[in-house]
C-alpha cells in the first residue's frame, strides 16, 4: 500500500498521512518564522526605548551638572548667599544620581525584583530639603516644617516597601502604595493650610515666590505616583525605559524649576527671602 494512503488507527483517532504531516510541518515553520519576526520587532523596539532612556538620563545629568556649576559660581560671586547652599545640595545630588543611572548602575535586585535604589536615595536626600525651603520661605513654625518633612519621608518609605514586595504579596504592595498616597495628601494639606498661614508676614516678592513653588511642587509631585503605579511597581502598563524617561522629565521640572525660581527671586537682596522667614519663626 502506498505511503500516502497508509493510515494507522489507534482507538477512534487517526494519525495524519505523510502529505498531511508535510503540510502541518510547513504551517508550523511559517508560524515559527512569523513569531521570530514579531519577537525581533519587539526586541528592536525595546532596544530603541532603552537607548532613548539612556540618552535622556545623560541629558538630565548634563542639565543638573551645569546648574550645579552655575550655583557654585553664584555662591562665590555673591558673597556666599544662603539660598545657594540648599540649591547646591539638591541639584548636586541629582547630578550624581543621574550619572550612575546613565551608566546603568541605578538598580539592585531584592527578592527577585529590580529596585531603582539610586532613584529613591536621590528622593530621600533631596525632597526634604525642597520642602524645608518652601516652609522657610513661608515662615512656617518649626513643628509644621518637621511634620511636612516627616510626611514626605513616610511617603517615600512606604513607596520603597511597596516596590520591594514580590508578586505573591500584591495585597501588601497595594496597601503600602495606598499609604504612600495618603501621606502625600497629608503633606499637600499641611502645605496648603499651615504653611500658608505664615505667608502674610512675607514681602510681596516672597509671597509670590511661595505661591509659585507651592503649586509647582504639588502639581509635579502628584505625577510621580501615577507614573510609578503604571510602571514596574504595580500595573506594568509602561515599560521601565518609558518610566525612566517620564521620571527624568518630572525631576527636571520639579527640581530645576523650583531652584531656578528661588535663585531668580532671592538673588535680589530686597526680596528678603530668608531673613523674613527667620524673623517670622522667632515670633512663634
Amino acid at each position: 500500500m502506498p505511503n500516502t494512503a497508509r493510515v494507522i488507527t489507534r482507538g477512534y483517532g487517526q494519525l495524519p498521512t505523510d502529505d498531511h504531516e508535510g503540510g502541518l510541518k510547513g504551517g508550523m515553520m511559517i508560524e515559527s518564522t512569523m513569531l521570530d519576526a514579531e519577537n525581533g520587532a519587539v526586541g528592536m523596539k525595546e532596544a530603541t526605548l532603552n537607548q532613548c532612556a539612556t540618552i535622556v538620563c545623560w541629558a538630565t545629568f548634563v542639565a543638573f551638572a551645569a546648574f550645579t556649576m552655575a550655583v557654585i559660581g553664584l555662591y562665590f560671586q555673591g558673597d556666599s548667599p544662603k539660598y545657594c547652599e540648599n540649591t547646591f545640595f539638591i541639584v548636586g545630588t541629582a547630578a550624581v544620581a543621574y550619572f550612575f543611572k546613565s551608566l546603568h548602575m541605578g538598580d539592585i535586585m531584592i527578592g527577585g525584583e529590580s529596585i531603582p535604589i539610586v532613584r529613591y536615595t536621590d528622593w530621600i536626600l533631596t525632597t526634604p530639603i525642597m520642602l524645608y525651603e518652601i516652609c522657610e520661605l513661608g515662615g512656617a513654625p518649626r513643628h509644621v516644617t518637621n511634620t511636612v518633612i516627616l510626611a514626605d519621608i513616610l511617603m517615600l518609605v512606604a513607596g520603597i516597601l511597596s516596590i520591594c514586595q514580590d508578586q505573591s504579596r500584591r495585597f501588601a504592595s497595594n496597601w503600602l502604595f495606598f499609604s504612600a498616597c495618603c501621606f502625600f495628601l497629608a503633606m499637600v494639606f499641611i502645605l496648603q493650610v499651615y504653611v500658608e498661614e505664615g505667608a502674610g508676614t512675607q514681602t510681596p516678592e516672597v509671597a509670590t515666590l511661595l505661591f509659585q513653588l507651592k503649586w509647582l511642587t504639588i502639581i509635579t509631585w502628584a505625577a510621580y505616583p501615577v507614573v510609578c503605579a503604571l510602571g514596574r511597581a504595580h500595573l506594568h502598563v509602561i515599560s521601565p525605559p518609558v518610566e525612566d524617561i517620564l521620571l527624568s522629565v518630572m525631576d527636571v521640572l520639579s527640581k530645576l524649576g523650583m531652584e531656578a525660581l528661588i535663585i531668580s527671586s532671592c538673588s535680589n537682596p530686597a526680596a528678603g527671602c530668608h531673613g523674613s522667614g527667620e524673623m517670622a519663626r522667632s515670633d512663634l
